[in-house]
């Protein structure tokens, strides 16, 4: 047995790679004994972000076309099946009745059943009888210390009924097989269902016979039209049970919201606000309540940021080669092709994240000098656009907020710069108009219009919810009458009232409300759940999906591409040691966010079930404080050497990149709630950044060598994605493939 598999060989070249372009580029950073090098490092100019922007030119088309339609084949591949049972045929048996169905021609062998519920939660009785008058009744039993159910079929006269065709949340918009231990022959059918709300659908209820294959049949005449459809097998019936013709992780929630908003009916799911919902919901307006229909919106939206991100890149370091190879890192980044193809709710929040920073970008960096006319740029319409694609991103979910603080520190810091610098010489133009029209406009765009849009994408929600009247002064009213209720509540007074939801803003304020309070309360553990120090190393994949059979598997888990994660990860300490000029002062900003995020990792991890939980055995405790203090000690380490390579370099794009990755990821920390890690993917648009930074610097220098380390280094990228390409979408493959060609890290599930 090799000692080292091919992907430990794998891991090490990687790890080698980075460390020795990292050290290449240390070291034209030096300045050389003899040389004018150190001149610039004496440089005391104040901090700006008025840096020259670039423009995209005619030869940018062709290489960002190339790369967005690369990627927007390898996303929309496979996808997911394009047919599914239609809802708006499917029965509801919500109402309790009992149907009685008889088989036209013989009676067939039924060694299996398959069934796809739709919408609701409750529960089915199947009888079958072979003659109508004896009938067997679908039962389940459980052992002890077990959750395996084992099927079988009885008579149920004189007992209460099992409903054992469970229809729970968990199993909604994806096929479920029962196998009995005692196959029989069909010619009747009988069945019938108790709800637990106002909805109990059931798409499709399918017999597999011996040769496992759906059996073919037709009812006598007679049958309810919606009952012939339950039980015909078409082109909605598939031919094997996977991920392609089923929902997989939360999109048993995200997609079955977008079905309800459209139907009408009161939603399951209302724990993020409804935007990323409603958009979802587009998808399947377009293409049917599928698979393909639901995880198309998502995957548009991912294939769009690509040509954005190039956009982005171009802008700030203006070179071609640079907004290349950063927009293929960021195109065969691992969690952006997976977290895309997944209908849930967090690429659209990414989406809007990357929209509002890249206008951000733009304002900061707007001329304020006048030009020949004697008019200023400042940017008011990238800034107005950059507050209300926040407020958007907000209406989808939450965690957008984290990037409003980076975008109100950024600002804050450039009002400074602003006040400061202004030129109050005589005839010069007065601070107060700017200053008066600069508040005006953000306040108006990064507070009121995100307020009006995030009210505004609860029409779905508040239609359901009955409300009538959307006037302004009706919603108004709702605002002034809700708002003291939820003010009392987050005051945790004993008596805060109760919601009206009989306006817009009435059914807004209660949700949020509700939202906070549930995500309180997510403690319960997963197998696959992760904490914030594991994504920055890539340590804990999610997975999403899996089945293994016959020596090949089919799995999928969300997390990054390691040339994203480890080489993001030091470049982006690289750009933190740069948002300072004296090496003190980077030590302090390095060091003191070590010791912040050390610190807080044991208090958080103090909670009951937590990684320091004061219950845990001593010695298990002693162990993790053991690990968390080396973990500390090593960052210290390598946070001094950056320090002080970077001596005497500051830049305010350095303080975009790193304010911006601190805000996405810092609130996590503070977070002792259930997370994974696709919580960590907005935060890979900063180790992007701060990637093309290196490689931008790399390009400037005048004695580097860069073309081998940096295309190396994005041909390493693409290659590995092509490499987990299979693992990231679900592609059948040998088992052997996953373990002894993938299995980079021992925590990946491969």
């Amino acid at each position: 047995m090799a000692l080292l598999s091919l992907a430990n060989l794998l891991t090490i070249f990687l790890l080698a790679g980075i460390l020795l372009l990292m050290g290449y580029y240390f070291s034209l950073l030096r300045p050389r004994k003899g040389t004018l090098d150190w001149v610039p490092l004496q440089d005391r100019a104040p901090l700006t972000f008025q840096v020259r922007r670039h423009r995209m030119e005619r030869r940018d088309a062709l290489p960002v076309l190339l790369i967005t339609a690369a990627y927007a084949c390898t996303a929309f591949f496979s996808l997911g099946d394009a047919v599914a049972p239609d809802y708006r045929q499917a029965p509801d048996f919500i109402d309790g009745q009992s149907y009685t169905l008889q088989v036209q021609g013989d009676a067939f062998y039924a060694k299996k059943i398959w069934y796809y519920p739709l919408l609701g939660t409750g529960g089915y009785d199947l009888s079958i009888s072979s003659d109508g008058v004896h009938w067997s009744t679908l039962w389940y039993t459980t052992q002890e210390g077990s959750d395996t159910k084992h099927y079988y079929w009885a008579n149920a006269e004189g007992y209460t009924p099992k409903q054992a065709l469970t229809q729970t949340y968990k199993q909604l918009l994806k096929w479920t097989e029962v196998v009995p231990d005692n196959p029989q022959y069909v010619q009747y059918i009988r069945i019938s269902g108790r709800g637990e709300r106002d909805i109990l659908q059931l798409g499709k209820l399918v017999f597999l016979g011996e040769d496992d294959k759906p059996v073919v049949f037709s009812l006598a005449p007679g049958a309810p039209q919606e009952l012939v459809y339950l039980l015909t097998v078409d082109e909605a019936v598939p031919q094997s049970i996977s991920w392609r013709n089923s929902a997989y992780f939360d999109e048993i929630y995200h997609p079955r919201t977008a079905l309800e908003f459209i139907q009408g009916v009161r939603v399951y799911e209302w724990t993020h606000p409804p935007l990323g919902k409603t958009i979802i919901s587009l998808g399947i307006r377009l293409f049917g309540m599928t698979p393909f229909g639901w995880r198309f919106m998502g995957t548009l939206f991912g294939v769009g940021m690509v040509p954005l991100l190039y956009l982005f890149l171009k802008n700030i370091f203006g070179k071609r080669r640079v907004a290349v190879c950063g927009t293929i890192l960021f195109a065969t980044e691992f969690m952006h092709l997976t977290q895309t193809r997944i209908a849930t709710i967090d690429t659209y929040g990414f989406f809007f994240v990357l929209l509002s920073y890249y206008f951000f970008y733009r304002w900061l960096t707007a001329p304020a000098t006048p030009d020949r006319k004697g008019r200023t740029h400042e940017g008011w319409l990238s800034l107005a656009a950059s507050g209300v694609l926040w407020g958007v991103g907000c209406a989808c979910k939450w965690t957008v907020i984290y990037a409003g603080v980076g975008l109100a520190v950024l600002y804050l810091i450039h009002m400074v710069q602003r006040v400061r610098a202004w030129d109050r010489g005589e005839g010069a133009p007065k601070l107060w108009p700017w200053l008066t029209k600069t508040l005006g406009l953000s306040v108006a765009c990064f507070l009121l219009l995100p307020f009006v849009l995030y009210t505004l994408s609860y029409l779905p929600m508040a239609r359901i919810a009955g409300v009538t009247d959307y006037s302004l002064g009706r919603s108004l009213a709702g605002l002034a009458e809700n708002f003291p209720v939820l003010l009392r509540n987050l005051l945790g007074k004993a008596d805060p009232g109760v919601f009206r939801k009989d306006s817009l803003t009435g059914v807004m304020l209660e949700n949020q409300w509700s939202m906070l309070h549930y995500h309180e309360g997510v403690h319960s553990t997963h197998t696959f759940c992760s904490r914030w120090y594991q994504w920055l190393l890539d340590l804990r994949p999610i997975l999403y999906y899996s089945k293994d059979f016959s020596g090949m598997t089919q799995r999928f888990s969300a997390f990054n591409n390691p040339v994203t994660s480890w080489l993001g990860l030091l470049a982006l300490l690289t750009c933190a040691a740069r948002c300072a000029r004296r090496v003190w002062a980077k030590l302090v900003i390095l060091w003191g966010g070590g010791f912040f995020c050390a610190g807080m990792c044991w208090l958080v991890g103090r909670v009951e079930n937590g990684d320091f939980d004061p219950a845990l055995p001593a010695g298990q405790l002693t162990q993790r404080l053991v690990v968390l203090g080396l973990g500390l000690a090593v960052y210290l380490g390598v946070s001094a050497l950056i320090a002080f390579q970077m001596e005497g370099r500051r830049s305010g794009l350095d303080v975009f990149i790193a304010v911006g990755f601190a805000a996405q990821f810092l609130p996590w920390v503070l977070i002792n709630r259930t997370t994974f890690a696709y919580h960590y993917f907005p935060s890979t648009l900063f180790l992007n950044l701060a990637i093309c930074r290196v490689f931008d610097e790399l390009m400037d220098s005048p004695r580097a060598k860069w073309k081998g380390p940096v295309y190396a280094m994005t041909a390493a990228s693409a290659g590995l994605y092509a490499l987990f390409y299979p693992a990231l979408i679900g592609l059948t493959v040998p088992s052997g493939y996953t373990l002894n060609v993938l299995k980079f890290l021992p925590g990946w599930p491969m």
